[in-house]
């Protein structure tokens, strides 16, 4: 599910035993330059050809095992796929990147904020 929707983003999506405290981060391939490089030579008016990143998701997260509840009880939940989308862009602000588009990304996370809250 995660790779079918981020598979223009990234180029795989695997299990990561690193993780202790983040639900996702990504990780550059083994021949791929790193973010902040690709940032340095593009800044020097360099072409430099980007290979997409692959997310590493931590399995026992309560975050990733929530969403494994709602995929096994709804594969096709339009909730899920904002789940996805606000993982990779979680990833990318780890990393000290942007979301892709930040105004989706903040009423995304106003949405989920908002039906957590009881008053």
């Amino acid at each position: 599910m995660i790779q079918d929707q981020l598979k223009d983003l990234v180029s795989e999506v695997r299990i990561s035993g690193r993780l202790k405290d983040s639900a996702v981060c990504l990780v550059t391939g083994e021949h791929d330059l790193d973010p902040q490089m690709v940032k340095m030579f593009q800044a020097m008016g360099q072409d430099v050809p980007t290979g997409q990143r692959i997310l590493e998701v931590n399995p026992n997260h309560e975050l990733i095992v929530r969403m494994k509840g709602l995929f096994a009880a709804d594969a096709g939940s339009e909730q899920l796929k904002e789940y996805v989308g606000l993982l990779y862009d979680q990833a990318l602000l780890l990393e000290g990147d942007h979301p892709r588009d930040p105004v989706a990304f903040a009423r995304a996370l106003s949405r989920l904020m908002s039906a957590a809250v009881s008053v």
